[in-house]
């Protein structure tokens, strides 16, 4: 029996109060091991699973990516991409990215 593998990634969480937080560092931790809770709609970790099951299919990344930024999920952020974060939030480029500007 082979075993699946996916394309690696890291999920971090960053929603512009603090600096981002590591979420998981593969698929199946993203699925297996986060929670996700919002504050309008509840608990919305079976929808994350059910696009990480998406993505078990298509592997489309940037789909993923897509798909999980409506719940502050960031795959592979890049420098850039959580600086324009922080200008959509009318904060400065680089508040809470002192991790990401090394």
């Amino acid at each position: 029996m082979s075993t699946q593998t996916y394309p690696q990634f890291k999920a971090y969480f960053y929603n512009g109060f603090k600096k981002p937080v590591l979420l998981a560092e593969s698929l199946e931790s993203l699925m297996n091991d986060v929670h996700v809770e919002s504050n309008y709609l509840g608990d919305q970790t079976d929808m994350v699973r059910s696009i990480g099951e998406e993505f078990k299919q298509h592997r489309d990344i940037e789909s993923l990516k897509d798909e999980l930024a409506m719940y502050d999920i960031m795959i592979n952020p890049t420098l850039e991409e959580l600086q324009e974060k922080n200008r959509s939030y009318c904060l400065d480029d680089d508040t809470y990215l002192d991790d990401f500007l090394n």
